[in-house]
């Protein structure tokens, strides 16, 4: 009988172990690469080991000082009255500062900005010439009641665009914007803050609450403002965009104010102020910006 030699055991069991220790060194190598992803360790070219750290967060801008310091001497050197004030540079943002700008008033005429914001979340710029709205038995175009409202600050189409927009309605709709201080009551009076009043400028301006062409519409309006004796007498040469508010107990003044190629807006809310001591804190603020 002739025998088959050609089966070795032995090697087959070497074979198997030498697969044995190879997949030994497979898992040690992937299990060490683990660990040293999770390590936050690098090699540097040197062969030292550094460790890696996070990069630092952005720092927020910062309030000019210059404007920080000119507002507060301002008030320091008029405590006779209760200021709140807004400045933001608009086109570039560099510069901005505000002080006491959340303090809560009476908003008197400058709710009148924020039934703008109202009135276009329901109607189209395109469609306000066909509206017409009413107030006390009176009715009149919406485009000119608009007109009216913002330019001479008339109260009976300001009413009208209101009872148009809606009284009850309006409040959880100008929450819901960000104006969480603004608050509108035809009975009791309504109230807002130089903030809410910034906030609502600076998305007029930059179409972000409005359409670029009701944006154009409304501005080219308040260019008109009948009641100029603030803010504009303040910039001497400027194209002053404005809106008062004046009742006997507050008088405030918020604009959007071109000059060159700058544009910024200055919001300025007091218990009952002049007109001059607004323009005078208008000039002031104007002058430092035209020199930067």
């Amino acid at each position: 009988m002739r025998l088959i030699t050609s089966y070795r055991p032995t090697r087959a069991k070497q074979k198997t172990r030498r697969h044995w220790w190879v997949m030994m060194a497979i898992l040690l190598a992937v299990a060490g690469g683990v660990w040293w992803l999770r390590s936050g360790e690098v090699l540097s070219p040197a062969g030292v080991i550094t460790e890696s750290k996070p990069k630092p967060l952005p720092q927020p801008p910062k309030p000019d000082a210059g404007l920080q310091t000119i507002m507060a001497t301002w008030a320091k050197e008029h405590p006779e009255h209760q200021w709140s004030i807004v400045i933001r540079e608009l086109k570039n943002g560099e510069k901005f500062a505000d002080y006491q700008a959340d303090k809560v008033y009476e908003a008197a005429s400058i709710y009148k900005l924020f039934l703008t914001y109202l009135l276009f979340q329901k109607v189209d710029l395109g469609q306000i010439s066909d509206v017409s709205v009413s107030s006390q038995g009176r009715s009149w175009p919406l485009d000119y009641c608009l007109d009216l409202a913002l330019r001479i600050s008339d109260n009976p189409c300001a009413w009208a665009i209101g009872n148009y927009t809606g009284w009850t309605s309006s409040n959880p709709v100008l929450t819901a914007a960000g104006f969480k201080s603004t608050q509108l009551d035809i009975t009791n009076g309504h109230r807002s803050s130089a903030l809410d009043t910034a906030n609502l400028l600076e998305g007029l301006y930059k179409a972000q609450l409005y359409t670029p062409e009701a944006r154009d519409y409304l501005l080219a309006i308040l260019k008109k403002q009948l009641y100029n004796k603030g803010i504009p007498v303040g910039c001497s040469g400027c194209e002053v965009a404005n809106k008062t508010g004046d009742l006997p107990s507050v008088r405030h003044d918020a604009a959007i104010v071109t000059y060159g190629d700058k544009t910024y807006l200055l919001v300025i809310f007091t218990d009952g102020a002049t007109y001059a001591q607004i323009a005078e804190l208008a000039g002031q603020i104007h002058t430092y910006l035209s020199r930067i």
